[in-house]
């Protein structure tokens, strides 16, 4: 079995059918990320049809201008959430300075969540690495699921296809056996 640790089915619109039978005939278990509430209600929709794809809710940070108000309104997605994902921080796409501080209470609002549900974090960092690890690092350690080299990220090493996997990941592993049976076990590199 394989795991895709970071998909966005709610983008997928007509491939939908094929990337199902796809994940089903390779047994490829899906975790799609979303980036709002409108695309956590579709992937959770979405993810009744299989039992290959889990559905996480987060907000990403191309998206926290829109609801860095909204923090509170939100904790029902958060709480029922498995995962936690997709969030993070962008200062590439988003060079803007106004817009970081929000992507960074944003941010720091859900990996304080995740800390305090026990969940996995699943993290968008594009030019902002360096934050992300000091505001994982200054809540006690936190891993985080990284995609890029090690240059960029200092507290990864690296793995096949440069995913790497933190001890977050792995203790709360539990949160992927809630969908499948309990007797299999999961690895989110391979």
């Amino acid at each position: 079995m394989y795991i895709d640790a970071h998909a966005h089915f709610d983008k997928y619109d007509s491939q939908l059918p094929q990337a199902i039978k796809e994940i089903e005939q390779h047994e490829i278990f899906t975790i799609s990320v979303s980036m709002d509430p409108e695309g956590y209600a579709k992937s959770k929709a979405i993810d009744k049809q299989t039992k290959w794809i889990l559905s996480t809710f987060g907000v990403h940070p191309w998206n926290a201008p829109t609801f860095h108000s909204q923090l509170e309104a939100l904790q029902p997605l958060i709480d029922a959430s498995p995962m936690i994902g997709e969030i993070g921080l962008d200062y590439h796409f988003i060079p803007e300075p106004e817009n970081h501080a929000l992507q960074r209470d944003v941010f720091l609002h859900f990996v304080k969540q995740g800390i305090c549900q026990k969940k996995i974090l699943n993290i968008h960092s594009k030019g902002a690495e360096a934050d992300v690890d000091r505001i994982l690092g200054e809540l006690g350690g936190v891993g985080q699921l990284s995609i890029g080299t090690r240059e960029r990220s200092s507290n990864c090493t690296l793995w096949p296809k440069r995913a790497c996997i933190s001890r977050l990941a792995w203790r709360s592993s539990s949160a992927l056996r809630s969908k499948r049976s309990p007797n299999q076990s999961h690895r989110l590199c391979y």
